[in-house]
């Protein structure tokens, strides 16, 4: 699936015959499914992605414990990184 889209995406950045960029695409687009079609249409149209998560969200829902493997601790405003306790 995803080596599809890269083949894809290489043609299209090789030729500058607008002809061949439509068979391929066209080509594309009938070969895979809806979903993924939808997303090589929104991708390759220079779409971005919106933004499903608010940072501030995402900071009040993480919570990590007092033994995080990743040695994370939250200071009063950010999260910094802390040496693990021994």
């Amino acid at each position: 699936m995803i080596q599809d889209f890269a083949a894809l995406y290489r043609l299209l950045e090789e030729t500058t015959r607008t002809g061949e960029k439509v068979d391929a695409m066209a080509d594309y687009l009938r070969r895979v499914d809806a979903a993924d079609g939808a997303w090589a249409v929104h991708l390759l149209a220079g779409q971005k992605l919106k933004r499903l998560v608010s940072y501030q969200r995402l900071r009040h829902g993480v919570k990590p414990s007092r033994g995080s493997r990743h040695g994370c601790s939250r200071s009063r405003t950010k999260w910094s990184a802390t040496s693990p306790r021994r």
